[in-house]
């Protein structure tokens, strides 16, 4: 195949690129189709091509051959240790160089990609002997030149999808935030994440507690049996310094980096590659540690941009699930509070309302409800009775039976209590628990007789919990009955005064 059949083919792998196209395999075809090339003139079995990310100002590796062996991964690492990469780089011309970092004789052959003057990356063969005369072999400086457009092509849109899939990533890990759960609960989730998403063999997450003590807050579960210390001082260990310097750090190989001796004070000497980020809050500094293991392949950074990515908004989301779920505790201290007022006014009814709010709950996780759905239940059940407030203490605190003009009033509480709360904001959707609490699915109940589908959900919740409680509470009048037969009293009234699945639900929590 020619230079310009070449063209064709190559052309048509391009044009039938879509907008959803994976243009890293497009880049990693296009590489594989000059590689295929280049073995007619030079053959050779290993290389790499790494493309220089303009944003970390690094070559990150992007392609390679399918048998190369971790040893040439790691000498051509010393290539960009000391440099030689980057002054190959920029002559912008193929260079080969003897390996002097193994006895076995063998060369490097490089091939920088410049389109213009942007730097699009570079191409190392690892190869047996030296190229001959490959300046002068004009199918070769054709190929180069050829191929350069379309790895410009596929590189400029790779980078591009690499934008907008990490955005995506950002979004979608915050959408996966639970604003409900606490933040460790949290942290967890996005440690799990970070590992699946750059295949990390182990993770961490390190705190920094109030005593300035570091300590392991959460670990992927192989990573217990590699703790020496659960707790220390910050010393020359690499998540002190991450801590302290806030910088993140991307290291090949952690036995190797001198700078952190004290690190194997802290874990054990068997990890290769490992990415450390720190993240900071108002309420916590700490960072994450990924490890690989050391006959696993580096950490790149790709695998360090996508940590970055995870990373770079949390602090500010976990913040606010803290103020969200400050917030709801302060929305349930208030709660709390407005039923003390009500059983500091009648005695006899001290702790009903959270008996009625434990009982709600266990309906309504019988029932499967939401976390959101639980949340109300919770609040509405414990003010259920705050209309209670605007009954005259003569009637509440009567001794006896209430006559029916006392009863008459007694059944205004429901719409005092929703008069009360109405205008709360995080009330108004249990706001069905507190009016129809005591309506009865015969259309017997009050305020209003409502009868069957008639009836909110929450209210039949609320009136099989309130009547249960009220069943078996003591009264200064009579003793309360015993749960097997409050039980009973529930399902001889199943269809006439309570909903049979709401009856169903709460029996089968409670056995």
């Amino acid at each position: 195949m020619n230079i310009q059949q070449k063209k064709i083919s190559i052309q048509e792998i391009l044009n039938k690129t879509q907008p959803d196209t994976d243009y890293e395999t497009v880049s990693q075809q296009i590489i594989q189709s000059f590689i295929i090339e280049v073995n007619k003139i030079y053959p050779c079995k290993e290389y790499m091509f790494f493309y220089y990310d303009q944003d970390f100002l690094k070559y990150i590796l992007l392609s390679y051959s399918p048998d190369l062996n971790l040893s040439i991964q790691n000498l051509t690492r010393n290539l960009f240790e000391e440099g030689i990469i980057n002054l190959i780089a920029e002559t912008r011309k193929p260079k080969s160089i003897k390996n002097i970092y193994t006895n076995n004789p063998s060369y490097f052959f490089i091939i920088p990609f410049y389109y213009f003057s942007s730097n699009l990356g570079v191409l190392v063969f690892f190869l047996n002997k030296e190229p001959e005369n490959y300046l002068s072999n004009q199918l070769f400086e054709h190929l180069i030149s050829q191929y350069t457009q379309y790895i410009y092509y596929s590189l400029a849109n790779y980078k591009i999808q690499k934008k907008k899939d990490n955005l995506q990533l950002i979004i979608n890990s915050n959408k996966r935030i639970n604003y409900n759960l606490d933040i460790e609960s949290n942290l967890k989730f996005i440690l799990k994440l970070s590992m699946e998403k750059i295949s990390a063999d182990y993770g961490a997450i390190i705190i920094m507690n109030s005593e300035g003590k570091l300590f392991f807050k959460i670990l992927s579960e192989k990573f217990y049996d590699k703790i020496i210390k659960n707790k220390w001082k910050p010393s020359k260990d690499i998540f002190s310094f991450v801590i302290e310097n806030k910088l993140s750090l991307l290291i090949n190989d952690l036995n190797k980096d001198i700078r952190f001796k004290d690190t194997f004070n802290v874990i054990k000497p068997d990890f290769g590659s490992v990415i450390v980020n720190p993240f900071f809050s108002k309420y916590f500094n700490g960072c994450f540690a990924l490890f690989r293991n050391t006959n696993h392949k580096i950490f790149d950074y790709n695998d360090y941009d996508i940590i970055q990515t995870i990373i770079s908004n949390l602090s500010r989301t976990l913040e606010n699930v803290y103020l969200y779920r400050k917030i709801n505790d302060t929305y349930l201290q208030t709660t709390l509070s407005m039923a003390s007022a009500i059983e500091a006014k009648d005695p006899y009814t001290k702790g009903h309302s959270q008996r009625v709010m434990r009982f709600s709950l266990l309906i309504g996780k019988k029932l499967h409800l939401s976390i959101n759905d639980l949340k109300i239940i919770r609040l509405a059940a414990i003010l259920h009775d705050i209309g209670k407030i605007g009954i005259p203490e003569k009637i509440i605190l009567k001794k006896g039976p209430l006559n029916p003009e006392e009863q008459k009033i007694m059944k205004k509480h429901p719409i005092i209590g929703y008069s009360i709360v109405k205008d709360i904001d995080y009330l108004k959707k249990g706001l069905p628990f507190i009016l129809y609490h005591h309506e009865k699915a015969d259309g017997s109940g009050y305020p209003y007789g409502i009868s069957g589908d008639k009836i909110p959900l929450f209210a039949k919740i609320a009136s099989v919990a309130d009547s249960f409680d009220a069943m078996v509470s003591d009264r200064p009048y009579r003793k309360g009955l015993a749960f097997s037969d409050a039980l009973k009293e529930l399902r001889k009234n199943t269809g006439t005064m309570f909903d049979p699945k709401i009856v169903d639900a709460f029996v089968k929590a409670l056995s």
